[in-house]
């Protein structure tokens, strides 16, 4: 991890102690979280579906966050049937605060390159705007294939950091952000791709998502209002290399 979260938390970052619960209501975040959450459902409800049909699944299914923080997607994933929810983060404040945000996970502290959970564990895991906070991201990548099941799927969210109006916006319009932001990772597709296949999986499937602004505020202001949002979408499908993040919905494969 890049920074030590006991030191950060005592310090008063917000990046480690800010309510992320509140955070996704704001009207600046609520529209971006609600169709991440939306298609997060949507993918992991078609594939149990399609599993059960398809061969004698043992339900409870297990299904982990990694990287859950406050508890904001597992909120969404814990009224799910078929499921066992799970998650895990190495931030012990928002492991605190998931536990009481949803009592009915089993949430846990831990370090997502070494994750204490038995091979072929997980039949689904969800690790979603977290791999660009870790430097090691290739080896939890390999952490989570090793846990996951055969056929079992990992969907993975990444911001499109490494895009052109992302770098001007953290090099030259608001270069501040590289001084105070967590991430350590700034991916492109083509990059996250490649990480994707060497920690061991296939990616069946990409969904682009949003519009990348140049500016905070900008993009704050737009997603706070229901056209703006939709402006961002669009913008995305026409120019789908300055898209705002991804979705990777992936396979193990080794």
């Amino acid at each position: 991890m890049s920074k030590e979260p006991i030191e950060q938390i005592g310090k008063g970052n917000q990046w480690y102690i800010a309510d992320q619960i509140a955070e996704s209501e704001s009207p600046r975040q609520r529209r971006v979280i609600a169709d991440r959450i939306r298609f997060i459902l949507q993918t992991v409800t078609e594939w149990r579906d399609k599993t059960c049909q398809q061969q004698d699944s043992v339900l409870p299914l297990r299904l982990l966050d990694a990287g859950c923080g406050d508890g904001v997607l597992l909120k969404a994933l814990a009224p799910l049937e078929g499921f066992e929810i799970y998650g895990v983060d190495y931030n012990p404040l928002r492991v605190n605060r998931a536990k009481e945000n949803v009592p009915k996970a089993i949430v846990r502290q831990g370090d997502l390159r070494n994750l204490d959970f038995e091979d072929s564990f997980f039949d689904v895991i969800i690790m979603s705007q977290v791999l660009e906070h870790i430097l090691e991201d290739v080896l939890v990548l390999k952490s989570l294939a090793r846990i996951l099941k055969r056929d079992g799927i990992l969907i993975l969210g990444v911001p499109n950091e490494g895009c052109l109006l992302a770098q001007l916006r953290n090099k030259y319009l608001e270069s501040y952000i590289l001084k105070i932001t967590d991430h350590v990772n700034f991916y492109t597709e083509k990059t996250i791709m490649m990480k994707i296949v060497e920690a061991g999986f296939a990616v069946d499937r990409v969904v682009r998502i949003g519009f990348a602004f140049p500016h905070q505020m900008i993009t704050a202001w737009l997603n706070s209002r229901d056209w703006g949002y939709q402006l961002g979408q669009l913008l995305g499908r026409l120019v789908k290399s300055q898209v705002a993040a991804f979705h990777f919905v992936c396979r193990k494969v080794t």
